[in-house]
C-alpha cells in the first residue's frame, strides 16, 4: 500500500513527453497535470486526514485504492488532456486517503521497534514504487504496444490486486479514536509542534524533489542522455529511487537529527550538481546529481517519519501523519506550477536551475529547524519489555506542556473532540469524585456550570508523572477547590490520574495568614 503512493505519483512521468507531442502541450500544461495531483492530495488531507483514526486503517485504505484505480483507468482511456486532469485528480484522492493510514499501519503492524522499522520499510517501499513506475513504465513505452496506455493498464491491474489484498487487513487495530468523525482541519497538540515542524520540513524537502524528477525529469533526461529510448531515460532517473532504497536500509542506524542533517546536506549538494549538469549538458554529473539527491530524499523522509511516528499517540497517528503529508504535497504542487510557468516562459534549463535552488533552500531551512530544536525534543520509539510494543519516550518538560494544554482544552475551552487527543482511551481514574475512564471525566465537565474555570499554579514533573497545583472556580459550590492533580503519561497521552482536593479557605479562616493558591485571597 505504501509503495502504490509513489508508483501512482510517478506513473505518468515517462508519458508526459508523449502526451505533449501528441496533443501539442506546453510545459505549463504538463506540469499542471502533474500539479493537480498534489493539490487534490492536499485538499483531501485537509478534510479527511484523520478519517482512518475513526473508521480504521483498512476502510480508509480501501477507499483510497479504489479512487486510485478509477483515476488510473481514466488515464488509460484518456481521449484528451481533460481526462488526464480528471485521472490525476482521482489519483490524488486515492493517495490522500491512503498516505497517512498506510504509514500508520506500518507502525501498528510492526511489533517491537515499530517506529524505526516502519520508517525504514516505508522509505524502501516508496523507493520500490518509484523505481517500478520509471523502469516498468520506460520498458512498456519503448518495447510494448500502446506506449501511452499500457503502462496505466498494468498499474490498474496492480491496484485491483491491492484492493483485494486490503480487504483482508484487520478491520480494527485497537488504536481507533472514540467519538464520531467529522471533516476538520489537522490538529497538532502544542507539545508535538516542535517535533512536527522539524518532521514536516524534512518530509517537505524530500517530496519537492518530485517536481524535478517526476514532472520535468523525463524531458531533462532525454535532453541530457541524448537517447530516444524511454527505458534508458527511465533507468537514469531510477538512480534516484535506487539510491533512496539503499540509503534507507542503512539509515536505521542513524538518529533522526543526524539523518535530517545529512539528508539536507546531500539534497543541497545534489541540487547544485543538477543545476551544473543542466547548464553544461554533462551526463555523468547528472547521474551523480540524481543518485545523491535520492540519498538525500531517503534520509530526510526516513528521519521525518521516524520522529513523528514516535511522537504521535497511536489513536491520532493517522491524522498527524496526514498533516505532515499535507504540507509536503502543498509545497510540491506550488513549486510544480511555478516551474511549469517558468519553463514555458524562459526555457527548461532555467526552470530546473530555479527548482534546484528552491529545494536547496528547503534543505537549509530543515537544517536550521533541527539546530533550533533541543536534542531531547526529537525522540525515537523504544520497545517495552512488558508489553512487547513501542513506547514514546518524552521528557519531563514535554509532559508538563502536555498536561497544561490538556487541562486548558478540557476545563476552560470545553473542546471535547480536541481533548480526546490528550487522554488515553484506556484512562485509569483513581479519584473518588469522578466516574471511571475518560468518558467519566468528560461527562463530569459536561455537567459542570458554564462558569467553570481552571487556573494552574505550581507544576512538577519527574519521569512519567506530573503534579499540578491548581484552582477550580465557578463550580457551583460555596467554595472554590484547590487541587493537586497527579497524572501519569504513557505514549504521549494522559493515562492515569489521582487527585487531592480541598475547599479554598477565606482570609479569616487561614491560620497562617497566607492564601492557599496564588498571592491573594478570593474571599
Amino acid at each position: 500500500m505504501v509503495a502504490h503512493t509513489l508508483w501512482t505519483s510517478a506513473a505518468p512521468a515517462m508519458t508526459y513527453p508523449l502526451f505533449a507531442e501528441e496533443w501539442h502541450l506546453t510545459h505549463t500544461v504538463t506540469t499542471g497535470v502533474f500539479a493537480i495531483y498534489p493539490i487534490v492530495v492536499a485538499v483531501v488531507l485537509v478534510g479527511f486526514g484523520d478519517v482512518s483514526d475513526y473508521v480504521g486503517r483498512r476502510a480508509a485504505i480501501l477507499w483510497g485504492v479504489g479512487a486510485s484505480l478509477f483515476g488510473t483507468l481514466l488515464l488509460a482511456l484518456a481521449p484528451d488532456v481533460l481526462w488526464l486532469f480528471a485521472g490525476r485528480a482521482f489519483m490524488g484522492i486515492g493517495v490522500g486517503l491512503t498516505a497517512g493510514p498506510s504509514t500508520a499501519a506500518m507502525v501498528e503492524f510492526s511489533g517491537q521497534g515499530a517506529a524505526k522499522r516502519a520508517a525504514t520499510i516505508t522509505t524502501i517501499a516508496q523507493a520500490v514504487g518509484f523505481a517500478a513506475a520509471l523502469l516498468l513504465g520506460g520498458a512498456l513505452i519503448q518495447y510494448a504496444p500502446l506506449p501511452t496506455r499500457l503502462n496505466f493498464w498494468v498499474l490498474s491491474a496492480v491496484l485491483a490486486a491491492l484492493f483485494v489484498a486490503a480487504w483482508f487487513l484487520p478491520r480494527r487495530t485497537g488504536s481507533e479514536a472514540h467519538g464520531r468523525w467529522r471533516p476538520k482541519t489537522p490538529f497538532i497538540p502544542n507539545h508535538l509542534r516542535n517535533v512536527f515542524a522539524v518532521a514536516a520540513a524534512a518530509v517537505t524537502s524530500a517530496y519537492t524533489h518530485g517536481v524535478l524528477i517526476l514532472s520535468l525529469g523525463s524531458q531533462v533526461a532525454r535532453d541530457l542522455v541524448g537517447s530516444p529510448n524511454a527505458l534508458v531515460n527511465g533507468a537514469a532517473l531510477s538512480l534516484f529511487a535506487i539510491a533512496s532504497a539503499v540509503v534507507g536500509i542503512g539509515a536505521r542506524r542513524l538518529q533522526p537529527r543526524a539523518a535530517m542533517t545529512g539528508g539536507a546536506a546531500a539534497s543541497a549538494l545534489g541540487m547544485v550538481l543538477l543545476a551544473a549538469a543542466v547548464a553544461h549538458h554533462h551526463l555523468p554529473v547528472f547521474l551523480a546529481a540524481t543518485a545523491i539527491s535520492g540519498a538525500g530524499y531517503s534520509l530526510l523522509f526516513f528521519s521525518g517519519l521516524e520522529a513523528i511516528n514516535s511522537a504521535a499517540p497511536a489513536e491520532h497517528r493517522g491524522g498527524v501523519l496526514s498533516a505532515v503529508y499535507l504540507l509536503a504535497y502543498v509545497s510540491l504542487g506550488a513549486v510544480s506550477l511555478l516551474l511549469g510557468a517558468v519553463a514555458t516562459a524562459h526555457g527548461l534549463g532555467f526552470a530546473v536551475s530555479l527548482g534546484a535552488g528552491v529545494i536547496a533552500l528547503f534543505s537549509v531551512i530543515t537544517v536550521a529547524l533541527v539546530a533550533m530544536t533541543r536534542a531531547g525534543s526529537i525522540q525515537i520509539a523504544i520497545p517495552s519489555k512488558s508489553e512487547g510494543q513501542h513506547m514514546i519516550r518524552t521528557t519531563p518538560e514535554q509532559n508538563k506542556a502536555l498536561v497544561l494544554e490538556a487541562f486548558d482544552t478540557l476545563f476552560n475551552k470545553r473542546d471535547y473532540d480536541a481533548a480526546s487527543r490528550f487522554w488515553s482511551d484506556k484512562y485509569t481514574q483513581h479519584s473518588a469524585h469522578i466516574e471511571p475512564g475518560r468518558e467519566g471525566l468528560f461527562n463530569l465537565i459536561k455537567a459542570s456550570p458554564a462558569s467553570l474555570k481552571y487556573e494552574p499554579g505550581l507544576i512538577l514533573a519527574e519521569g512519567d508523572f506530573v503534579i499540578v497545583h491548581g484552582r477550580f472556580s465557578g463550580i457551583g459550590l460555596p467554595r472554590n477547590w484547590i487541587a493537586a492533580e497527579i497524572v501519569r503519561i504513557a505514549d504521549g497521552v494522559l493515562a492515569e490520574h489521582w487527585d487531592v482536593l480541598q475547599d479554598e479557605a477565606a482570609r479569616a479562616e487561614s491560620k497562617s495568614g497566607l492564601p492557599m493558591f496564588g498571592d491573594s485571597f478570593t474571599g
